[in-house]
């Protein structure tokens, strides 16, 4: 291909990815550690089991040091200390008796790192799941089959929500919350869905809702944007949300696998579920979005407002044909503002190789978050993985342990009075949300609709005492905040389609191309071995359609 028909991807690269640090600098760490990891593949040498929990006794014997079991030090990088409310000199930290809901992979994990952690005051007393029959690594008589028993028992002060069922979870957390107990979650489906409920029921109980491992494994990223970030003005967070869509990807360039190949290896590794829909889809990378965009903007969009596409269509042409250009496809998530609005999607993207997130390989997730005045920084750590993630529940429960709870300051930043849209604050920072719905009622979703619903336990007594005058508050409308996201905007895109000479699906990958607005087409090309063209499409166009056909892989440049 000529030099002028390339150009355009690296002048797109060199305007949108300029990192505040020295580049090649950053990517060299990068690769280095991420060749340790791969060296180590994914084992992690433990210490033999305790009982179940983490019993705290005088008798026990602290773990080996690293050096006493063999392993090689390792440079873990900077670490960030955040602070934590409720926690002060000499403070008294809190017993858990943690109620566990779900025990897969991410349950598994957590029981693990629980049981070899020293110092945190946490243990299981009960562990609830579905499936009677399945085999389980500790004995049955820690497990019951009945949500209630752990629901309606005193002795769990410690919810942890660890289940597969959005529905159920929902259920599950409700429940617990109304009835003043704190809870841990991994789910972000349920997050993503009813994040608007689940923030009004904090504020009126008291009770804590965490939910680190839900956003990129092992990242701290939640807490980082709402104790680190809380006061800076951000312009845009991005990065790759999905482990197993990334070690798909890695799989495909660095071992030369097709599709099918590096998703069977993602499973077998544990990485990717026996249905991996949602993982390659963007489906699970949007529900996270969801969750950063209400942590570092404020804003509460549900999963059905942001378009995502993912990389389920891929091939080994794509992947040629971005290495061609010293590019690498990552599955880019990402919220960034925009004259008064913001540009929320999900989709595949080429990345310059000279850019840190295009060394982001395998199961490894990272996350670019760039402030007005802090410019870019990059945050990097394993997003998939029973270890990694469960590392990232406990974290979440020794933070209940100093009754830590999400501040969720930029959201209380719009419990102001109402304003027109374009004033300012005294910073400079615009305010975007304008005609606010402006109530005085005990919540968004009132007490009393969630009591008709048989589907939530709630206590009568409970429910009525919230509904009192010390609930009152007032609130913005956040159920409508969808309409901040921009749709009028042009996107560049790589279009990789089938033509007649390649099967049944070209008709539909026609139709699909008749339907985009195409602004503009910068090079296009014909071939038995793959055809596509690079152009400027609307993205409301792109977001109109349902879904992108068989044979059609959707990439941006």
């Amino acid at each position: 291909m000529s030099k002028s028909s390339l150009s355009f991807l690296r002048k797109q690269e060199s305007s949108s990815e300029v990192v505040s640090v020295e580049a090649k600098s950053v990517v060299n760490i990068i690769s280095d550690n991420m060749k340790v990891a791969r060296a180590s593949h994914t084992t992690i040498p433990l210490v033999p089991k305790l009982p179940l929990g983490n019993a705290v006794s005088n008798d026990l014997t602290p773990d080996p040091s690293p050096k006493e079991r063999g392993a090689k030090p390792v440079n873990s990088g900077v670490h960030f200390p955040l602070p934590i409310s409720g926690r002060g000199l000499g403070g008294e930290v809190k017993s858990l008796n943690i109620g566990l809901f779900g025990f897969g992979c991410v349950g598994q994990g957590l029981y693990d790192v629980l049981n070899h952690s020293q110092g945190l005051k946490a243990e299981i007393g009960k562990i609830c799941v579905k499936d009677k029959t399945k085999p389980r690594s500790i004995a049955r008589e820690h497990f019951t089959f009945s949500r209630h028993e752990v629901l309606d028992s005193g002795e769990h002060n410690l919810v942890v929500e660890l289940t597969s069922d959005a529905d159920a979870a929902l259920e599950i957390i409700t429940s617990s919350l109304l009835s003043g107990r704190n809870v841990v979650t991994a789910g972000k489906k349920v997050l993503a869905e009813n994040f608007e409920l689940l923030y009004s029921l904090q504020q009126q109980t008291g009770a804590s809702l965490l939910y680190e491992a839900a956003c990129a494994g092992s990242i701290p990223i939640i807490r980082t944007l709402e104790e680190y970030y809380d006061n800076e003005l951000l312009s845009s967070v991005r990065g790759i949300l999905n482990g197993s869509s990334n070690y798909i990807l890695s799989k495909m360039e660095l071992d030369k696998l097709t599709y099918h190949d590096a998703l069977k290896q993602a499973q077998l590794a544990g990485f990717a579920e026996a249905d991996p829909a949602l993982d390659v889809n963007g489906t699970d990378a949007k529900y996270k979005l969801c969750l950063l965009a209400a942590h570092a903007f404020g804003v509460i969009i549900k999963p059905e407002y942001i378009y995502s596409s993912g990389i389920q269509n891929i091939t080994p042409f794509d992947i040629n044909y971005a290495a061609q250009n010293n590019c690498r496809i990552k599955l880019v998530a990402g919220i960034a503002k925009d004259n008064g609005g913001y540009r929320a999607y999900v989709l595949p993207r080429f990345i310059s190789r000279d850019r840190p997130l295009s060394n982001i390989n395998y199961e490894f997730n990272g996350i670019e978050v760039e402030g007005v005045y802090s410019d870019k920084q990059l945050f990097v750590g394993k997003g998939a993985g029973s270890h990694p993630t469960g590392s990232a529940v406990l974290s979440d429960i020794s933070a209940i342990t100093y009754d830590y709870k999400y501040g969720y300051k930029k959201l209380a930043k719009r419990n102001l009075s109402p304003c027109r849209r374009g004033s300012q604050l005294q910073n400079g920072e615009n305010i975007l949300h304008t005609d606010f719905s402006i109530q005085t009622v005990s919540s968004h979703v009132p007490v009393e609709s969630l009591k008709e619903d048989s589907a939530v336990n709630i206590s009568n007594s409970f429910a009525e005492s919230l509904s009192g005058d010390s609930a009152k508050t007032v609130s913005p409308d956040f159920s409508r905040d969808h309409r901040f996201l921009e749709s009028d905007f042009n996107i560049r895109l790589y279009i990789r389609y089938r033509d007649s000479h390649d099967g049944h699906d070209s008709g539909n990958a026609r139709d699909f191309l008749d339907r985009l607005d195409l602004q503009s087409i910068e090079e296009e090309y014909t071939s038995r071995k793959g055809n596509y063209i690079i152009a400027n499409v609307g993205f409301s166009s792109l977001q109109s359609l349902a879904a992108i056909p068989d044979g059609v892989f959707v990439c941006e440049v």
